[in-house]
């Protein structure tokens, strides 16, 4: 049997991941109440991105995965608004949905991403690395800012996440990531999703090079 806990959730449009840094605007009365409780028994909150439904009013439908934020910083308003930084912690799976408090609650257990130090995991964490630096050479001609290709993680899980929270993809691509069964399945996952985005960002700077050509050759 699995090691149930009971964790508050926050259905959002968006997906965290383990050592994502997220600001929150708190504004709802449900939610007040939620980040107070945290705020004095020092735990987390989950985020979980939205299925279906909305942020605001309640009835969102979470997915089943999502990820634990503690709360880093806070700045009370005198609107009434609480304004707060978060940062991820780890990842937890929901087994049940409860509405017996004013917030949304889970019965999760945790769902850590287990390292594996295997030549296969190694293996496709090169290749991954060498696509993020790619990308990331390419994305700097193209926005015309600078990155430290240094900064990039060395560890396969880390870089896994840094990729998914850089890239511009849809919430849905995120989530399937975040969702991977293993070290492995997640570092095919960002690969895929790397090969695909830089592709499109190839072409975006091929179409760049050209208007620019033409711009020039009429001058």
């Amino acid at each position: 049997m699995p090691d149930l806990k009971p964790m508050p959730l926050f259905p959002l449009q968006i997906v965290l991941f383990p050592g994502m840094t997220l600001p929150l605007n708190i504004f709802e009365r449900r939610y007040k109440i939620m980040i107070k409780e945290c705020l004095e028994t020092n735990t987390p909150f989950g985020v979980v991105c939205i299925r279906s439904g909305s942020e605001v009013g309640g009835g969102a439908v979470p997915f089943s995965v999502g990820t634990s934020a503690y709360i880093t910083q806070v700045q009370n308003q005198a609107d009434g608004r609480i304004l707060i930084q978060t940062v991820g912690y780890q990842r937890f799976r929901i087994h049940e949905l409860r509405h017996d408090r004013p917030y949304l609650v889970g019965l999760v257990e945790e769902f850590p991403v287990e390292d594996e130090n295997t030549p296969q995991v190694q293996e496709l964490a090169e290749i991954l690395r060498s696509q993020a630096e790619a990308y990331l050479v390419s994305l700097q001609e193209a926005t015309d800012t600078q990155f430290t290709l240094e900064d990039l993680p060395h560890e396969a899980l880390n870089l896994c996440y840094f990729t998914a929270i850089t890239l511009p993809v849809p919430m849905e691509d995120k989530q399937k990531l975040l969702e991977s069964a293993d070290l492995r399945s997640m570092l095919r996952e960002g690969i895929i999703l790397l090969r695909r985005e830089a592709h499109l960002l190839r072409y975006m700077l091929k179409e760049h090079r050209r208007t620019r050509d033409l711009i020039f050759s009429n001058n």
